[in-house]
């Protein structure tokens, strides 16, 4: 079951189903996988924008807090700083 955006007219819908059937599930992985690498990248670029003062890794960190949240990335990183997010 899909659910259409509400900004989005039937046909428009049912073009886009159309064309992600027609991807095959490699193809949807694919979109799938990119659309996760730019959220990522969109996510730092902001913060890299709150905080200017954070280098690389800092940044990669906090992304990394943000997705996970506080319990998880500590468990997962428990030496690294809690860089503000």
């Amino acid at each position: 079951m899909s659910f259409r955006p509400r900004d989005t007219s039937d046909a428009a819908w049912a073009a886009q189903l159309e064309a992600w059937r027609r991807m095959g599930p490699s193809g949807r992985a694919d979109v799938a996988a990119t659309l996760s690498e730019e959220l990522i990248e969109l996510t730092r670029a902001g913060i890299r924008i709150r905080h200017p003062e954070y280098d690389d890794e800092a940044v990669r960190l906090a992304e990394i807090r943000q997705r996970l949240g506080d319990v998880l990335f500590a468990k997962a990183f428990p030496h690294a700083p809690r860089w503000d997010v």
